[in-house]
């Protein structure tokens, strides 16, 4: 098991590295992490395979309606897009001024078992610290918004053209 007192870089890559493995590649055991360490990433492989199948059958259906009902849009107006990635701005300001709070309900919603608390020495914490999870959210945020407008600008240069 892995003495917890000194963490080193070294250390936090192996942390991160095990993590991904368990949770993208199914490995099951870690001589990093324990028993609780472990339970929370097996619900978060779990998470995200839930998130990537809900994913794939809204995809699914929409290429469905795309393809088999003439003149169906996702949303038919660059102004509902357009309010949306505002209403999403505002949302991720929001989340990222009361950063906390948020990843805490977050927490809470996905992990009710409370398997997600973990002390500042833990290899979880050393390798995904809440500067990590920050700029992960406003990556993954800004790069909802810039598809969102992007559709929306389509969309309009679609209503124009016809």
């Amino acid at each position: 098991m892995l003495d917890r007192s000194t963490v080193n870089l070294s250390i936090r890559t192996n942390a991160a590295d095990d993590a991904l493995a368990i949770i993208f590649s199914g490995k099951i055991h870690s001589n990093i992490y324990n028993e609780n360490e472990l339970s929370h990433l097996f619900d978060v492989r779990t998470d995200i395979f839930g998130v990537l199948v809900a994913s794939m059958i809204v995809a699914v259906v929409l290429v469905y309606l795309l393809l088999n009902r003439p003149g169906f849009q996702v949303l038919n107006t660059a102004k509902i897009l357009s309010c949306a990635a505002i209403v999403l701005g505002v949302f991720t300001v929001l989340t990222i001024v009361f950063f906390s709070p948020s990843f805490e309900l977050f927490h809470r919603l996905l992990f009710p078992q409370g398997n997600y608390a973990f002390p500042a020495t833990s290899p979880l914490i050393q390798a995904f610290p809440p500067s990590f999870w920050m700029l992960e959210y406003v990556c993954l945020q800004a790069g909802a918004i810039v598809l969102i407008l992007l559709q929306a600008w389509y969309v309009h240069h679609q209503d124009m053209s016809s």
